[in-house]
């Protein structure tokens, strides 16, 4: 792809690496592709199956947008086009250097996306940080699901009334928002399932300390919002060796994760794939450069194996696509995207 390839050399927590982070979705038969730098590309999805993908660049106008606002562009979190939308998830730092993770929106066309601000967190940090959280996706009525990461605050997690740690529903009409769960640190992978009967599932995936990255499970069944235990309860350590964690979640009043990960993966996107008789739960990952097939029973209450699909490249977006039958990833150390056939 003609975007920046992520450079290690900077140190992965580096404010340079944030617009490295690139980020896909379908809209009809074309893959559009969002770059952490604010550039746009498409092409048609089945050209996965030639030797070109003859992309073609989109034009938009975000960066004068945010500038026009007094924002400075940061970096990418995440994009979903949905009903002829485009909504990205973006950090940005405002004229008093504090850092922000904001929603904009644009209608989709291919001359050019105007974009304008559909959704503020109104977090504000002096000092950036990489757990942003940012996914976003299509939810029921008519409203988005998005996560609000830790954003380097702590006590704050546990608050009802403070969005970091959060997942949020918001409803498109009017911005306004319900909270759905809490006790998240950065989660940075997200996916909405509904299964043939109806039954729902907020499913997120999310990045520990050292060691301790999640799979988490929220069964809407239970209506009511779960609380996923961080900064209490995690199956990691800090980075210096000390560690001020609670092991279990059950055992002080939290859900426990579906599946955990020691040491960290560098959990990223999931996808999810329904079979007759179980759910595989495809999560990419970041440090370990690979794809974690999840096998769980029908309504992800345990894990039934797990499968590793080693890929070599750092994994940050993966979508699975119907008419080809098949997976699409963003690799990052390359920059490039690719293609993964299933077979059933």
């Amino acid at each position: 792809m003609p975007f920046k390839r992520l450079d290690l050399s900077y140190g992965w927590q580096a404010i340079q690496n944030s617009k490295r982070a690139h980020y896909f979705d379908f809209v009809g038969d074309e893959t559009v592709v969002a770059s952490g730098e604010g550039n746009f590309i498409f092409f048609d999805t089945k050209n996965f199956n030639s030797k070109k993908l003859d992309q073609k660049r989109l034009q938009s106008n975000l960066i004068q947008f945010l500038e026009s606002e007094n924002y400075t562009f940061i970096g990418l979190r995440d994009m979903l086009i949905e009903n002829n939308k485009v909504y990205l998830s973006v950090v940005l730092k405002d004229l008093d250097e504090n850092y922000t993770l904001s929603i904009v929106s644009a209608e989709f066309n291919y001359q050019k996306l105007i974009f304008e601000f559909f959704f503020k967190t109104e977090l504000l940090i002096s000092e950036f940080s990489i757990g942003t959280g940012g996914r976003i996706v299509s939810f029921k009525d008519d409203k988005l699901l998005f996560t609000i990461g830790h954003l380097g605050f702590i006590d704050e997690i546990q608050m009802p009334n403070h969005l970091s740690g959060k997942i949020i529903s918001i409803k498109k009409k009017d911005g306004s928002f319900d909270l759905i769960s809490t006790g998240h640190r950065n989660h940075q992978g997200l996916f909405y399932y509904t299964d043939e009967y109806k039954n729902q599932f907020v499913i997120n995936s999310e990045h520990g300390p050292k060691g301790g990255d999640e799979i988490n499970v929220n069964n809407l069944k239970d209506n009511k919002v779960q609380n996923f235990g961080w900064p209490i309860s995690s199956y990691g350590i800090n980075y210096d060796g000390t560690n001020p964690y609670k092991s279990s979640h059950k055992e002080h009043g939290f859900k426990e994760p579906l599946k955990y990960f020691t040491p960290s993966i560098g959990i990223s996107e999931i996808s999810i794939k329904s079979k007759k008789n179980f759910n595989e739960i495809y999560a990419s990952s970041l440090r370990a450069a690979s794809i974690y097939i999840v096998k769980s029973d029908k309504i992800f209450s345990r894990v039934l194996n797990t499968d590793r699909l080693i890929l070599e490249n750092r994994i940050r977006d993966i979508k699975y696509s119907k008419s080809l039958n098949g997976f699409i990833v963003i690799f990052e150390n390359t920059p490039s995207i690719g293609f993964i056939k299933s077979y059933d």
